[in-house]
């Protein structure tokens, strides 16, 4: 079935969860709009029941999946097949089933799937609000004049991993205001040890992104424990998070990583990317958003 939230086109075969469907996607359009003050145009999002199919069929690069374990996919027309791109609307794919395989409460569950949408709606922010009006006027359209290992690809993989960095900060804030987790030590340090066991040094793509959804953690609880709430416990969580940033510092440093929480900003983008020289390479093996 298809229907639309106000300018936002929404496509699923769970005709049986369209109320609670149309919830989610409302409640995470919301948050992302009061965050980014713009409205949300012209993007066609699917609650897929069968995720790896649905991508394959937009996608213009479908080998890229990792069989199908991601949470969802942000794919900007230039990342679509020649089909897709005649709609000219760039898409949010939602992978329902393996959501809908969250532990804990519903309201728990709510969150969490509310806050995957808000992850995807910050890559459509940076690909079809940032990237169209900034980038391409500084460094030209590095997506379309994409060649392995040449300084479109290098921006273009940055870019993509800082808006990792920034999906990542929005999707965890989203969830810790909602009240529904207790933000505390023992939270954090399982969440960082899910992470680090991700790390493989031998995927320098796969690391890069890995990394850039930590930065955006750390950003994100380093920010919360600055709150008045958090007031009586911040020296013990700071202290916690200066720890793991110490930890993934030197992971970067000595492996030749950027530090991409230094670029999360535009301005940091731009001054670090206007520096680059001619030893630096690509930290994107892939053309891909998730």
């Amino acid at each position: 079935m298809n229907f639309k939230i106000e300018n936002v086109f929404v496509e699923t075969e769970l005709e049986q969860d369209y109320k609670i469907i149309k919830e989610l996607i409302s409640n995470a359009i919301l948050f992302f709009e009061n965050e980014f003050i713009v409205d949300t145009d012209k993007i066609h999002i699917i609650i897929s029941s069968d995720y790896v199919t649905d991508v394959k069929k937009i996608h213009f690069q479908p080998e890229t999946l990792n069989g199908g374990d991601e949470n969802g996919m942000f794919i900007p027309c230039f990342f679509q097949n020649e089909e897709n791109k005649k709609s000219n609307m760039p898409m949010i794919i939602i992978n329902w089933n393996r959501l809908d395989k969250v532990n804990g409460s519903p309201k728990y569950r709510e969150i969490i799937v509310e806050s995957i949408i808000v992850h995807e709606l910050v890559h459509y922010y940076d690909f079809c609000f940032t990237y169209p009006t900034s980038l391409i006027q500084r460094y030209g359209n590095v997506f379309e004049n994409y060649d392995k290992g040449n300084f479109s690809d290098i921006i273009g993989g940055i870019f993509q991993n800082c808006s990792e960095v920034r999906a990542k900060f929005y999707q965890e804030k989203y969830i810790l205001t909602s009240g529904i987790i207790d933000f505390n030590l023992d939270y954090m340090s399982k969440y960082i040890s899910s992470y680090l066991c991700k790390i493989n040094l031998s995927n320098r793509s796969q690391t890069y992104y890995t990394l850039a959804h930590i930065r955006g953690l750390l950003l994100c609880w380093s920010n919360l424990a600055n709150l008045e709430k958090y007031h009586h416990k911040k020296d013990e969580l700071q202290r916690y998070i200066m720890g793991v940033n110490q930890d993934i510092l030197h992971k970067e440093m000595t492996n030749q990583y950027q530090n991409m929480s230094e670029v999360f900003e535009l301005d940091m983008f731009y001054e670090y990317c206007d520096g680059i020289g001619g030893n630096e390479t690509s930290c994107s093996d892939d053309r891909k958003t998730t």
